[in-house]
């Protein structure tokens, strides 16, 4: 005769802490989650959840100012270099053609770099749009088509092929149900579902046969499943986080060109280097030695166009 076993707590929260969801069997996960199997949770506690746990979707990063996002393009080296060669024309060279082309051309490029980064966030503002996707949600003992950013730890989800898998949950009942979770696990084929608990808690995610993901897709069968995450609480929310904490990686692009920007700025450093101490020696006037520079007829010239040239190549190809 086995042991009774101790009745597990009825708090969702305190059951999300676990995060051990795998291991126990539909029984046990319903119990946890305080929710019955035919009937859903009720409207009055999917409303209460919600206000708990928060809507079913990513954190936003923190939105920048165009103001600070128009300053953080003369964080560039290059433009650094215009807006020095601009204002060193204006004074004490007192070119005032050249200054003020320099000055803005490094307008021109802290425009195109906002215009840039408008696109890009465009462009993930569109498939953000068209990846909202519904959920068949049991509430009340009824199947609702919900919006996926309603559902809540303890909702009852339906899903068949084809189906984005809104939420981390525990299988209740799969029928032929494969899912792809290349994105997640990085396995190329659709893996087998099924409700069998896994027997150790540390078993990777890719092994988790009674588990579904957020994100990823049925790609065959039927199946319904109790939501035990939502969010930033999902394995993909955790991933998510993951990356807005590390930040922007350069790409093989970018760290090309900063090597060709510091080669570039290291051999105009010599040469101004140079020109400084070898006129100087001669008794030459402080524009004569900054005069020495414009091999195109002006002071600052051949760094305008290298500068130039380089930045715009970034902008528009990265």
């Amino acid at each position: 005769m086995t042991p009774p076993t101790q009745q597990a707590s009825t708090d969702p929260a305190a059951a999300l802490e676990r995060g051990d969801w795998h291991t126990l069997t539909a029984d046990e996960v319903l119990q946890r989650t305080d929710v019955d199997a035919g009937r859903g949770l009720s409207t009055a506690e999917a409303q209460a959840r919600l206000q708990k746990f928060g809507p079913n979707r990513f954190t936003a990063a923190e939105t920048e100012s165009r103001l600070h996002a128009f300053l953080r393009q003369y964080a560039d080296p290059m433009q650094l270099v215009l807006l020095v060669a601009g204002i060193g024309s204006l004074y004490p060279l007192k070119e005032y053609g050249t200054g003020i082309l320099l000055l803005l051309l490094t307008v021109f490029n802290a425009v195109l770099g906002l215009r840039q980064e408008g696109k890009a966030e465009a462009a993930v503002a569109a498939l953000q749009k068209m990846m909202i996707i519904t959920a068949r949600v049991r509430r009340d003992g009824a199947l609702a088509e919900l919006p996926a950013e309603q559902l809540v730890p303890g909702d009852i989800v339906a899903i068949e092929a084809g189906d984005i898998v809104p939420a981390d949950g525990r299988l209740l009942r799969a029928a032929t149900l494969e899912v792809a979770e290349s994105a997640l696990t990085g396995e190329s084929l659709p893996v087998s579902k099924g409700t069998a608990a896994v027997a150790h808690g540390d078993t990777p995610l890719g092994d988790r046969s009674d588990m579904v993901y957020m994100n990823t897709n049925a790609t065959r069968g039927t199946g319904e499943f109790v939501v035990t995450s939502t969010g930033m609480a999902t394995e993909v929310g955790h991933i998510s986080h993951l990356l807005q904490a590390e930040g922007d990686a350069k790409t093989p692009l970018t760290r090309q060109l900063e090597k060709l920007t510091s080669q570039i700025l290291f051999i105009a450093g010599a040469a101004v280097i140079v020109s400084i101490v070898l006129n100087m020696s001669r008794g030459e006037s402080f524009q004569t030695v900054f005069q020495l520079f414009g091999l195109l007829g002006h002071p600052f010239e051949f760094l305008l166009l290298l500068a130039f040239f380089r930045r715009t190549f970034f902008l528009l190809f990265s």
